[in-house]
């Protein structure tokens, strides 16, 4: 499981984010949630996670100084911004900055899903190629044989009406990510 926090000032959409968006179905465990960018500072400055969800406009630090705090102390992570401004001036601090995706809320849960699914398959692709991480390349591998055994099963329970898209809805992937996964698959041979 990749690590997760989330940072905003509305404690409904950090609540709703943590406890009603799939996070592990699609590899993620969510660490913490914070309600300013102060707040997620200091818990980084001990912790470790590979991907920071943050709002922009929040109270005490907003999440374009987070970013810039993080990137001055080499952190190391993805960074995704949910915002509800579509201002370019956030867009372009935000590249600027290396932001991974730039989310405008209010925001569709499919949309959420295919961000996430892609940071997944970039930071399993990370993990994978980079030698000195074993334990992590071998994590990344037991979960992807469990989506995939998940979708075989699911496929021979419902051979008559199945699509690439129901199977991939059914392991909460986007049809792209799960026909990676097994493109993947099959060139280590894993299936």
């Amino acid at each position: 499981m990749y690590k997760l926090i989330l940072v905003d000032d509305e404690i409904e959409i950090n609540n709703g984010l943590k406890n009603y968006f799939p996070w592990h179905d699609i590899g993620f465990e969510v660490m913490g949630t914070f309600s300013n960018g102060k707040q997620a500072l200091n818990f980084l400055a001990k912790n470790t996670v590979d991907v920071v969800l943050t709002d922009i406009k929040m109270p005490i630090m907003d999440g374009i100084e987070l970013i810039r705090r993080l990137k001055e102390m080499e952190y190391e992570a993805v960074f995704v911004l949910l915002s509800g401004y579509r201002e370019f001036e956030y867009a372009k601090s935000a590249l600027e900055l290396g932001v991974k995706n730039y989310i405008v809320k209010p925001t569709k849960y499919s949309q959420l899903c295919d961000v996430f699914t892609k940071i997944r398959m970039e930071l399993d692709r990370k993990y994978t190629s980079e030698q000195g991480n074993p334990e992590k390349s071998n994590e990344i591998i037991d979960a992807n044989v469990q989506i995939i055994k998940n979708i075989k099963k699911y496929v021979n329970m419902n051979y008559r009406e199945v699509t690439l898209e129901k199977a991939a809805e059914h392991v909460r992937l986007n049809p792209y990510a799960s026909e990676q996964l097994f493109s993947s698959a099959n060139r280590r041979k894993i299936l």
